[in-house]
């Protein structure tokens, strides 16, 4: 008589313990693949990824030699490496100004993210930092996109507000340069010596 019973597998992933259920027959044998290279026999076994990746674990059970059970689980060891993906952006953003804003990544493992920005217009900028101008004020909606390996693993949707661009004085009259008023008056007085030695040459 086959008993059957549910437990659960260990699966260590940079720290974080998945456990993923399946059934266990007493006169079954396991054959595991973790999709990194190593493998297990036993029925609960632990493993830890040492890389950050997607992995593809597959198990398969044989009764008497004979297969009889197989199924296949993904496993993601790359979302717990990561503890935090901050955007940094300045304090206040001016409408058609040159704004630098960037993302700042913290985690536990080395990880090679790309990076895509989504701006007004569908405008779309790859890159951890970008130039940007603003050209509407207002609430302005952009998206982050954080990928690894081209498949997305995080997202975010920010609205910020874009302040109206100062328009200039218009009562404020223009200044004079000092050195071009200098010159003229410099200029004049050179005249009127001229005019004068006129005069006196005709007399």
């Amino acid at each position: 008589m086959t008993m059957k019973r549910n437990f659960c597998t260990r699966l260590v992933l940079l720290g974080t313990i998945v456990c993923t259920p399946y059934t266990l027959a007493e006169n079954l044998t396991y054959q595991w693949d973790f999709g990194d290279g190593n493998t297990s026999t036993e029925d609960n076994p632990n493993h830890q990824y040492a890389t950050p990746d997607f992995y593809t674990v597959t198990l398969k059970a044989f009764a008497d030699k004979s297969l009889s059970y197989s199924k296949q689980y993904e496993v993601d060891a790359v979302t717990p490496a990561i503890k935090s993906l901050t955007l940094n952006l300045p304090e206040q953003i001016e409408q058609g100004k040159s704004t630098h804003i960037s993302v700042n990544l913290n985690s536990t493992y080395d990880l090679n993210l790309d990076y895509k920005w989504t701006f007004p217009n569908n405008k779309v900028v790859m890159g951890k930092s970008s130039e940007v101008v603003f050209q509407d004020s207002g609430d302005t909606q952009i998206a982050l996109t954080a990928y690894f390996k081209d498949r997305p693993i995080s997202e975010q949707n920010i609205t910020i507000n874009v302040l109206a661009a100062q328009e200039p004085d218009k009562t404020t009259p223009p200044k004079q340069d000092e050195g071009s008023s200098g010159g003229s008056f410099f200029w004049i007085n050179l005249l009127l010596i001229g005019l004068l030695r006129i005069r006196v040459s005709v007399k």
